[in-house]
């Protein structure tokens, strides 16, 4: 995949990402670069799966296109891809197993908050999910995200994980 030419791929040269001219943090600049990913998913159980996940991006008009690539510690693998975009005054992203659209709800100028449902495809069949992800940016390239996942507005699994360079 070729680099980046995106605007926002020269602020993602910076391993500590500024926030964009806004004063909100810049996750098209952030995403640009190249991503590594460590995490886990633990359900209401207390189950736990560990992942680790790779992000590549490539720019595409006023759009960002994000190639994730998971991998679960037991071999499962799962690969979505992203079209993330500024727009009408906040970020929006779209991939293909997310109903509508997922939006950011709240953003500073190290966090953000996003707000999305998807159809999650699972050993039982597919079920409809809401997500509600906090992604803050910690410095050095690295960002936290804390991801609650709900069903009929109950809660029933989270996922931590952490981004680096790749």
């Amino acid at each position: 995949m070729p680099a980046p030419t995106h605007p926002a791929a020269k602020a993602a040269q910076n391993p500590s990402v500024p926030p964009g001219a806004d004063g909100i943090i810049d996750l098209m600049a952030y995403f640009s670069a190249p991503r590594f990913c460590r995490g886990f998913v633990e359900d209401m159980r207390g189950q736990m799966r560990r992942f680790t996940a790779e992000f590549k991006a490539q720019a595409k008009d006023d759009a960002l296109l994000i190639d994730e690539q998971m991998i679960y510690e037991d071999g499962e693998r799962f690969e979505r891809c992203w079209q993330m975009i500024k727009a009408d005054g906040g970020w929006s992203a779209r991939a293909e197993d997310v109903v509508g659209k997922a939006r950011i709800i709240r953003a500073g100028s190290m966090a953000a908050i996003w707000r999305y449902r998807l159809d999650h495809a699972g050993k039982s069949g597919t079920i409809r999910v809401g997500l509600r992800d906090h992604m803050v940016l910690l410095g050095d390239g690295l960002m936290a995200s804390d991801t609650k996942i709900t069903k009929f507005g109950l809660p029933i699994a989270r996922v931590w994980a952490l981004y680096s360079p790749l």
